[in-house]
C-alpha cells in the first residue's frame, strides 16, 4: 500500500507541474515559453528557494505566508480548483492551532520545512481519502433451500427460500480518482424471496 501511495504522490506532483488544469502548471508553462527553461527546472528552482527560505531568520514569515496565500488563491482566484469546503475548514483549523505553537516548535530542526510539507500533502495529492463501499450483485448466485411440512389436511407444504450470494468491494480513493487500495470481502448471503407451495395430489 505504501508503494501505491508513493506512486500516487509522484503522479500528483507531475500533474501539478504539467497538467494545465492546475494553475501551478499554467504558471510554469508560461515561464517555460518566456525563458525556454523547462517546467521541471522552474519547479525545482521554486522548491529550492522555499527550502533556502526555511533556513533563514524569516522562515516563520515565508512558511506561514505560503500556507495562507495559496489556499486564498484557490478560493478567490481559481475557485474551480479549490478543494472541498470541509477540507478547507479542517485545513485552516489545523493550521491555526499549529501556528499558535510556532514559537515553541521552531526550536525543532527543519520545523518550518516540515510544516510546509505536512500541509502540502493535504493538496499533493489530496489525502482526504474516502472509503467507498459497493455491493456487487451483477451475477448473484441463487441457492434454493426447500423445506416441507404437513398441513392439517394431510398435504405437504413445500417452502422454498432463495438465498443470494454477494460480495462487498471497498476502494480507498483520493478525490482525483486514484485508487489507493482495493479490498473485496465475501461472499455474504441474504434472503431474496420465500415461496410456499402445496403440491396437488395425484
Amino acid at each position: 500500500m505504501s508503494d501505491e501511495i508513493l506512486k500516487s504522490t509522484i503522479k500528483a506532483i507531475h500533474e501539478y507541474i504539467h497538467d494545465t488544469t492546475h494553475f501551478t502548471a499554467r504558471y510554469l508553462a508560461d515561464l517555460e515559453i518566456k525563458t525556454e527553461i523547462t517546467s521541471n527546472n522552474w519547479a525545482a528552482f521554486h522548491v529550492f528557494l522555499i527550502v533556502i527560505g526555511c533556513f533563514t531568520p524569516y522562515a516563520h514569515i515565508i512558511a506561514n505566508f505560503l500556507l495562507v496565500f495559496i489556499p486564498f488563491l484557490l478560493i478567490f482566484v481559481f475557485p474551480k480548483e479549490c478543494p472541498k469546503p470541509e477540507k478547507l475548514q479542517s485545513y485552516f483549523i489545523s493550521f491555526g492551532i499549529l501556528t499558535i505553537f510556532d514559537r515553541y516548535l521552531e526550536e525543532l530542526p527543519l520545523y518550518y520545512l516540515m510544516k510546509l510539507a505536512l500541509f502540502a500533502f493535504l493538496f499533493i495529492p489530496d489525502y482526504d481519502f474516502v472509503a467507498k463501499t459497493e455491493v456487487s450483485t451483477a451475477k448473484p448466485t441463487s441457492i434454493r433451500k426447500s423445506t416441507s411440512r404437513k398441513t392439517c389436511s394431510g398435504r405437504k407444504s413445500v417452502k422454498k427460500t432463495i438465498v443470494e450470494e454477494y460480495y462487498k468491494e471497498e476502494e480507498l480513493l483520493s478525490p482525483n480518482g486514484t485508487v489507493i487500495h482495493r479490498k473485496v470481502t465475501g461472499p455474504f448471503q441474504r434472503i431474496v424471496s420465500q415461496e410456499s407451495s402445496s403440491p396437488t395430489s395425484s
